[in-house]
């Protein structure tokens, strides 16, 4: 059986961000690469560099950090239609802090983020991509945040 177009997935991703052109999806899509996950496989590991995103297309991710005496902290899950990929370790090119691991088996569509940056340079729309994914991540911390401050242990668990 061939694998379906990811194509589709990917720019219906994109536009969710910002109103992209066919054209402006390709630019992107032309560096796109389709990675099989295994469940337990990572995509990306603490100490390399980070240099990838991808959007899910099948699936489940968690992006996760490593306490110093092995236990770990779960920072967010990916599933189908989610981005993954550590924006703070991207945008530090430091080593990563992160790991990104497949829970279960999955496939992803990577991208090269100097690939985004460099459209993003180039391109208003682009740029537009680029300032949708900050907010979200801003978004989604300042949740994380509230949380952390406001509820409790059980009420935090409940959500």
């Amino acid at each position: 059986m061939e694998p379906q177009d990811p194509r589709p997935a990917f720019a219906a991703a994109l536009r969710r961000l910002a109103p992209l052109t066919d054209a402006e999806v390709d630019a992107l899509h032309a560096h796109a690469r389709r990675r099989t996950l295994a469940a337990g496989e990572y995509f990306l590991h603490a100490g390399d560099r980070a240099t990838h995103g991808a959007l899910v297309l099948a699936g489940a991710l968690r992006e996760y950090w490593t306490l110093d005496d092995g236990g770990e902290r779960t920072k967010s899950f990916a599933a189908e239609g989610d981005l993954i990929g550590s924006l703070s370790d991207l945008l530090s090119d430091a080593p990563s802090r992160s790991h990104v691991q497949a829970v279960t088996a999955a496939e992803v569509v990577a991208v090269p983020w100097a690939e985004v940056e460099r459209l993003a340079a180039a391109s208003a729309a682009w740029t537009a991509v680029a300032r949708r994914l900050a907010e979200r991540l801003y978004l989604a911390k300042a949740e994380r945040e509230w949380e952390l401050i406001v509820l409790d242990a059980e009420a935090r668990y409940t959500r």
